[in-house]
């Protein structure tokens, strides 16, 4: 199948095909309910489903005549150098180590390179790691063999989705369907969102080219454990005179944290004590507490309390501001949040950038 994708303002004939084994899995998955990830929608007949797939994470390196000589026996295959946590690899059975040599996949040997022909892929030279891929269906385990210290061992391995394979930097494919990824908390003119690879890719993007701190979040190794990023600053304030968007924030208030919900539990600083911030690369920011509290109060429409939480659920019929993103491949991407009275609360005057960034991101190469 020809899919043909606009997924920038200047691409031009940006055409993909798509196999049809793919087009199997996708339809075998949905008629047997597996893999996927519902979300009810109201007034549709059918939830929205989103099929995933189990990561290979694993880095082959080519082969050489030297490391076949050192390899105790093994002749064939490209070498598994390392395999991160996540890699599908880890679950099958028997586990597979790492530092051996894969050689076969679903009957398919692999040269040097890592690379097999198939007539699932027209019978050109293709990686093993769409050869994982081959199944019409996710749930039937796919046969691989590797050689270590030349004994040759067989796996199974499943490319079926598990809780183990979500990582703490996620990648939010849907966002209009992942509402919790929009989540922020906005405190003194700084707001903070849980962070996702989109958020990475848009700020190396930005970065043009440039080797900043934003490109070690592209590593897969550092996206296992999650983390909090500053997404937004209100423009003229202190904060942006000492934080910039991008920012990982490591501790509020002298607590590590994590993740929003660590955030909301650490907001309020000891009786008397400051209000702080610091960034893992050990930024500190500052602010008077109760007077930021009565600040945010006095500028809030519709509410007597401090203004910190960005999510609200919406109640029925409640009037919605909506911010659309502009320029983005995930076209369908809106922030709504319920207001009460005539105007959004401040939480929503944020700045649409912070926003982008989180819609902004390319997809990641499989």
């Amino acid at each position: 199948m020809n899919f043909a994708s606009a997924k920038d303002a200047s691409a031009q004939n940006v055409n993909y095909v798509v196999p049809a084994v793919h087009i199997s899995q996708l339809l075998n998955a949905f008629r047997a309910g597996h893999g996927f990830a519902a979300r009810h929608l109201p007034h549709r007949e059918h939830n929205h489903m989103q099929l995933k797939v189990a990561p290979v994470d694993a880095v082959g390196v080519e082969a050489s005549s030297a490391l076949y000589q050192t390899s105790g026996g093994c002749k064939h295959g490209v070498f598994l150098a390392h395999l991160l946590p996540t890699s599908a690899f880890r679950f099958a059975k028997p586990p597979i180590d790492e530092k051996v040599f894969l050689i076969a996949v679903d009957g398919v040997q692999l040269d040097s390179f890592g690379m097999g022909r198939t007539d699932a892929f027209l019978n050109d030279p293709a990686p093993f790691e769409s050869l994982m891929m081959s199944q019409a269906s996710l749930n039937k385990p796919i046969t691989v063999k590797v050689c270590k210290m030349g004994r040759i061992s067989e796996h199974k391995v499943s490319m079926a989705w598990r809780k183990e394979y979500d990582k703490g930097i996620p990648y939010v494919s849907e966002p209009r369907f992942d509402q919790k990824m929009l989540d922020f908390e906005q405190f003194e003119g700084i707001t903070l969102m849980q962070m996702t690879q989109n958020h990475v890719f848009s700020l190396v993007k930005q970065a043009q080219n440039e080797v900043g701190a934003d490109d070690r979040w592209l590593l897969p190794e550092s996206q296992l454990e999650p983390h909090v990023l500053i997404s937004d600053l209100v423009k003229g304030s202190y904060a942006e005179r000492i934080l910039w968007p991008g920012m990982v924030v490591e501790k509020v208030n002298g607590h590590h944290i994590s993740s929003l919900q660590d955030v909301r539990r650490h907001l309020a600083p000891q009786k008397g004590s400051p209000w702080t911030l610091e960034t893992d690369r050990g930024v500190i920011f500052v602010a008077e507490y109760n007077a930021s509290v009565v600040t945010a109060k006095n500028k809030a429409t519709g509410t007597t309390r401090p203004v910190h939480h960005g999510h609200r659920k919406q109640e029925s019929s409640p009037k919605t501001a909506s911010f659309v993103t502009r320029n983005s491949k995930l076209a369908a991407l809106s922030v709504s949040a319920a207001v009460r009275g005539r105007s959004p609360p401040i939480g929503w005057r944020t700045r649409l950038k912070g926003f982008q960034l989180l819609a902004a991101g390319r997809y990641p190469g499989s």
